[in-house]
């Protein structure tokens, strides 16, 4: 029997389909400089991307909520917040459902 990490648990336990896209983005935190990362899976709710350790070593320690945006997904920075990274894939949960950024 094999034990769930309880974190993959929660990503896998989304409320919205998930879409295979391979969308080139920038993704940054506050005022420090954006990294370039590719989502690979997105959903109303969040999204997975593409990003090697490099580049986000340059956003600095990142913990489960902390705030970031990402560039280049819609016409204005989308927010969101670090859900977790493991490997090159970090998810992050959208602040507002994706419908409503893109109803306004």
């Amino acid at each position: 029997m094999s034990v769930k990490n309880p974190i993959q648990e929660e990503w896998e336990r989304r409320s919205h389909e998930r879409f295979d896209v391979e969308h080139h983005v920038l993704i940054g935190r506050g005022d420090m400089a954006s990294v370039p990362a590719t989502v690979f899976s997105i959903s109303l709710d969040g999204a997975a991307l593409r990003v090697n350790d490099r580049a986000l070593s340059r956003l600095g320690r990142l913990d489960k909520g902390d705030e970031l945006w990402i560039d280049g997904l819609l016409p204005d920075p989308t927010k969101c917040s670090m859900v977790v990274f493991e490997g090159n894939a970090l998810r992050v949960r959208f602040s507002a459902p994706l419908a409503s950024a893109i109803d306004a």
